[in-house]
């Protein structure tokens, strides 16, 4: 063989081996990174649900009349939910001016409701079958749905 058709052929097995990985590897490679981001962003919706909201003993649940009732520990800014959720999928606005940011994870949907910048009401939902829970500043408009 002539050192001519060895280097037609190793740029040949090079090319080869790029188109393979770019096609084959890279797609597994960028699939295992998105999954892992999702898992990410699904531990940090139940954490910020679980910092932010507390179980209040001897109360029932409101809106079924079983259950533990809940409201919010703190009511933080809509700056301080977004630098521990990351941007939201979704943002709406109301008629009264109140701004309702959505985070959607693998297994579950968290909706903060801002009133003024500040924490007013927090819903999670299950995205399985759209049951979950209503988290106000008061305990007595907690609701389980």
């Amino acid at each position: 063989m002539s050192r001519r058709t060895k280097i037609i052929l190793i740029q040949a097995a090079v090319v080869v081996g790029l188109v393979v990985y770019y096609k084959m590897a890279l797609p597994r490679i960028e699939k295992a990174r998105a999954e892992g981001r999702a898992a990410a962003r699904e531990r940090a919706i139940k954490d910020f649900f679980e910092s932010v909201t507390m179980e209040m003993p001897g109360e029932a649940g409101t809106a079924s009349g079983t259950g533990v009732a809940r409201r919010l520990r703190r009511t933080p800014g809509a700056e301080e939910v977004q630098q521990a959720l990351g941007a939201p999928n979704q943002s709406m606005p109301d008629f009264a001016g109140a701004q309702h940011l959505i985070w959607a994870g693998n297994e579950h949907k968290l909706t903060a409701s801002f009133n003024k910048g500040q924490l007013y009401a927090l819903t999670i939902s299950d995205l399985a079958g759209e049951h979950g829970e209503r988290v106000y500043d008061s305990s007595a408009l907690w609701q389980k749905f």
